[in-house]
């Protein structure tokens, strides 16, 4: 018997620790549910538009924004120990820098998702938080994004082309912007075949009971969003 396809649409931001530890409780869903084919798709949220393309200090921005390196650094404990918890051993020393060129190559590698190889983009999208959060390298580092392309089973020159010539650029900002004005705030931001909406980083049982009621084809539309300690 053909497994149940279902597709889950994330909507996110590389340079977003929740991110990173939301695919890990979405993933661990997954694992559980093995009669399932669930299909993720993903898409882009910028944190902050108005960061450039010109590294810098991460620290130093983060503690720009957020008031104070004392206040980044309680955040960071906080969000060390839940890594830990998931097997995600953060480092937050390194560069940052405007996550959009990382965003055009999800979405280029979503070209191949459309096509029926979701596989690719995924695995595109865990090379790029590793590299991030858990390598230091800075988010629009040409050779890190390259390396990602690779890790996705895509070709290396292709995809150096298409970065280089900015073809979906305005397109790939456009979308982010429009993530904004249909409500969502916070990412990560999970959307289950348009039935059940989880927003932030929540246990893997939140996304196995969300499964396995769509699965039972008993479920409505349900929204179990909790944005303050647990998104970006």
């Amino acid at each position: 018997m053909a497994k149940r396809i279902i597709n889950v649409s994330v909507t996110s931001d590389l340079l977003c620790p929740f991110c990173f530890i939301g695919k890990r409780s979405l993933e661990k869903a997954i694992r559980a549910c093995p009669d399932l084919d669930v299909r993720v798709r993903w898409h882009p949220f910028l944190l902050d538009p108005t960061q450039t393309d010109k590294p810098e200090d991460r620290q130093e921005r983060l503690a720009r924004k957020f008031g104070g390196l004392e206040r980044v650094a309680i955040m960071q404990q906080r969000l060390q120990r839940r890594g830990e918890h998931d097997g995600l051993p953060f480092q937050w020393n390194g560069e940052i820098a405007s996550s959009l060129p990382a965003h055009q190559l999800i979405d280029y590698a979503g070209n191949a998702a459309h096509q029926g190889d979701h596989i690719k983009q995924n695995a595109v999208v865990e090379s790029l938080f590793h590299s991030y959060f858990e390598q230091g390298k800075t988010p629009n580092d040409i050779s890190m994004l390259l390396d990602a392309a690779e890790a996705g089973g895509l070709n290396r020159q292709d995809v150096k082309t298409y970065l280089s010539r900015g073809e979906n650029a305005d397109q790939v900002q456009s979308e982010a912007q429009n993530a904004s004005r249909r409500g969502i705030r916070g990412v990560p931001h999970f959307v289950i075949e348009h039935k059940h909406v989880i927003s932030g980083a929540q246990d893997p049982e939140a996304f196995i009971e969300a499964l396995r009621d769509i699965a039972s084809d008993n479920s409505t539309k349900q929204d179990a969003s909790k944005c303050d300690a647990n998104s970006c």
